[in-house]
């Protein structure tokens, strides 16, 4: 889509019919800081004609629009870790404008560790002038690893003196 607008200008002329002329033509494309020039032209064999010139500024106001955004999503813990790290999601996000190019940023970024937890992602699309749109969405992250328990092997013990009992003495014989 093109950023465009009618330029819209008022004319008149005492005598009756007249002629205006434009330039470029109406319907072309102009960008920011364009002149154009509007002839208008007395047609009642009076030979004078006006020419009025103008500076057209186009200002974008309207946020880019995001066609695809990110469901919610699940991240699992790696083997051997405590943390998901954060993808880039802006990868799978596709947004556009009316009048220009859109870039992405995304929070927290790609590389970002999360322990297991639901966690707030945002991309955020930018026109070139600044206009701004989010995608939000949810980012689950699950740890499914089972946990490692090694056990010593039986063990005999002598029970303390005069005493049923047995005192472990500065962590010996801890589970490993």
């Amino acid at each position: 889509d093109v950023c465009s607008s009618d330029l819209v200008y008022y004319s008149n002329d005492d005598c009756g019919s007249f002629t205006l002329s434009q330039s470029p033509s109406s319907g072309t494309l102009v960008s920011d800081g364009a002149q154009v020039t509007i002839t208008m032209t007395d047609n009642t064999d009076n030979t004078q004609f006006i020419t009025g010139t103008l500076t057209v500024y186009v200002y974008d106001l309207t946020p880019p629009n995001f066609i695809a955004c990110q469901a919610d999503t699940t991240g699992y813990v790696p083997n051997n870790s405590c943390n998901f790290t954060v993808p880039d999601y802006t990868q799978f996000v596709y947004a556009v404008d009316n009048c220009t190019s859109v870039t992405y940023s995304q929070s927290p970024p790609a590389g970002y560790l999360y322990g297991p937890g639901v966690y707030a992602v945002v991309v955020s699309a930018f026109d070139v002038t600044g206009n701004q749109n989010d995608c939000d969405f949810n980012l689950t992250v699950i740890n499914n690893q089972t946990p490692d328990l090694t056990c010593p092997s039986d063990q005999t013990f002598s029970a303390d003196p005069g005493l049923c009992t047995y005192t472990q003495i500065n962590g010996e014989n801890d589970a490993i």
